[in-house]
Formats: C-alpha cells, structure tokens, sequence
C-alpha cells in the first residue's frame, strides 16, 4: 500500500531530478567560450614548437582555421587564417604549423604549410591531428567548444570563408 508521505516523497526526489535536468540543459545553451564586442569567440591557443596538424580533411582544415582565427594567428603571409585556402594545394597531405613556424620567423601566432612528407621527414617534425592539438591546449579546446565556434561561423555569410 502506497501512503500519501512515500508518494510526496517520491514526487520531491522526481522534482529535484528535473530540477537537476533543467540547469544542465541550461548551461549547454549557454556560452562556454569568451566573445569579444562582435560575438566572435576568444580563445587563448598554446604554440607547439616543430609539430604540424595533419588535417586530411576539408573539413578539419575548416575548423582548425576557424580556432586559429579565434586566437588571431596569421599565415607567415599576413593573410588570416579564413583570407586563405592553403586545403587544395596538398590535399589529404596537408600539414599546418601549430604556431610557429619555421622559415625566418619564430614569431608565435604565424603559421605555415606544407605536405606531410617534407615536415615529417625533412625538416623531422612531429605530426599531430587536431584533436591532438586540441587536447595540448589549456585549457583543452572540447567538441562543445568546437560546437560554439562552428556555430558563430556558420551564422555568418558565406561561413566565415573557407
């Protein structure tokens, strides 16, 4: 037999739960990155010294020149990272300097490219994939961080470039 104070009870550990459920809800709509004036997310990306980012991809080119704009790193051109489309030059080869980069400038924020070869085995480089260097960031760059950044991007027109 169910009493009225084990059926209040159990009403009050489901309210709680929901309660519970609501604030979590909440917070994932919520920002988890800083934005500057413009609501473009700010982040705070750590240069690794002699490591590309293999990005075999069109799309992990994509959002990997999206994180560098966020952080303000510029190709050893000048040009931001959303200016140039350096993807089609090597393809599936493609490797981007986490930071520094080697050729007349040890300049943190300027990055360059190459294949995946000459970095690898000429110039001895590690290579790293992007969640690799998401992950060697602090704090750690999370998909919902990926998310949000994506999410500013795409709002814009033509996405941001790229």
């Amino acid at each position: 037999m169910v009493t009225c104070r084990k059926l209040y009870k159990g009403l009050s550990a489901r309210k709680k739960d929901l309660k519970m459920t609501i604030e979590i809800s909440t917070k994932s709509l919520a920002n988890i990155l800083q934005h500057n004036k413009m609501g473009r997310p700010i982040l705070k990306l750590k240069p690794l010294e002699n490591t590309g980012i293999h990005v075999p991809t069109r799309e992990e080119y994509k959002i990997l020149m999206r994180v560098f704009d966020c952080q303000g790193w510029k190709f050893i051109s000048g040009n931001t990272p959303l200016e140039t489309d350096i993807w089609n030059i090597s393809k599936q080869d493609t490797v981007v300097g986490a930071g520094i980069f080697c050729y007349g400038t040890t300049e943190l924020g300027q990055f360059g490219y190459s294949n995946r070869s000459f970095l690898e085995d000429d110039m001895q480089w590690k290579i790293i994939s992007p969640s690799e260097f998401y992950a060697a960031q602090e704090p750690p760059i999370t998909p919902d961080m990926l998310a949000e950044i994506n999410n500013y991007f795409n709002s814009k027109p033509e996405g941001g470039r790229n």
